[in-house]
């Protein structure tokens, strides 16, 4: 990395980008500038950079890179944490996709800047980016076989990040996350989506736990700590230019999580377990999402000495005392 100038963080007022900014302060990182479009909440007395920034704007990204010893770039490229707008259109009219525009500028302002030292990009991806597999488990080996539009967009944002670094503009690792849960870095930062998310909002609400399958198919959870400390550990591998799959190693089937939610849920409200009860697989669900799914990040963890920290049982209940928390406090 550049001895000088801040590690720009793209994406910074997200759920994993504003952990990301208090991960760089506790890896020693002093300058740091965190860019998004709506102002990333910091902590006081950090010293961090705000810009409030549409990457997509002429010449914003240009701007938001000035002089940046890093880019850190955790954009969101499609919004699927709300809804399953990204799962649709999934024939063959979807299969080529556009590239994604705030990457796309990025990358092109990289390369007017002519550093004379490339510079370094870490690039947030998805662990499901490999598709189709006779196995669940994934380690970095397999050969990508996207099968929604999503993944066919992150194996092409990876794709112009080779090319950039072959071009000798910069640098660039992607970081293949699972699914994160955990709470928020702060009060006023986002909250998480995914399963875990969604099923602790319905235990609180009273709602019954619904599974698409007979609860056996497995997932790899990260909590979102872990994968902030994994994205600053990325700045020391930048030169390799490949994609590591980043997990938390302890997959679970998801009957047992459901599970384990329901109890955590009836334990902090005081309260009976709300049931687990399976129902039939929407038309939405994809082949993803009735495979399952196990992270091998023993190359990431040799090459950087990461580790996840925070167990499943801890992190989820920290996830719904926050929860519990959050809806005390708008009452």
């Amino acid at each position: 990395m550049s001895a000088s100038g801040p590690v720009v963080v793209l994406g910074a007022s997200g759920y994993l980008g504003s952990h990301v900014l208090r991960a760089l302060l506790a890896a020693g990182h002093r300058e740091v500038r965190a860019v998004a479009r709506r102002p990333a909440l910091v902590p006081p007395g950090s010293g961090i950079e705000v810009v409030r920034a549409d990457l997509t704007e002429p010449g914003a990204a240009a701007a938001v890179v000035t002089g940046a010893s890093a880019v850190i770039h955790l954009v969101a490229d499609i919004d699927h944490t709300g809804g399953r707008g990204w799962r649709t259109a999934e024939g063959p009219a979807a299969r080529d996709v556009p590239a994604d525009p705030t990457l796309v500028a990025v990358l092109a302002a990289l390369a007017e800047r002519r550093c004379p030292v490339p510079v370094p990009v870490v690039w947030s991806g998805s662990v499901t980016q490999v598709g189709t597999r006779s196995t669940a488990r994934v380690d970095g080996s397999e050969i990508d076989r996207p099968e929604t539009g999503y993944d066919r967009r992150k194996c092409r944002a990876e794709r112009l990040l080779r090319d950039a670094g072959r071009a000798g503009h910069i640098r660039a690792v992607a970081l293949r996350l699972p699914t994160l849960y955990g709470p928020p870095a702060a009060d006023g930062c986002p909250a998480g989506g995914g399963v875990v998310a969604a099923m602790v909002r319905l235990a609180l609400d009273g709602e019954p736990l619904t599974l698409w399958n007979d609860g056996r198919i497995t997932r790899d959870l990260l909590h979102v700590r872990d994968a902030a400390t994994a994205v600053v550990r990325g700045l020391n591998v930048v030169a390799s230019g490949r994609a590591w799959p980043v997990g938390g190693d302890s997959p679970v089937e998801l009957g047992e999580l459901f599970a384990k939610i329901a109890a955590v849920v009836a334990t902090v409200t005081r309260t009976r377990p709300v049931p687990v009860q399976r129902v039939p697989t929407p038309e939405f669900a994809t082949a993803e999402d009735l495979r399952s799914i196990e992270v091998d990040s023993a190359a990431f963890r040799r090459a950087t000495g990461w580790a996840p920290r925070v167990g499943l049982d801890d992190g989820l209940r920290a996830t719904v005392e926050h929860e519990v928390a959050a809806r005390i406090a708008v009452r």
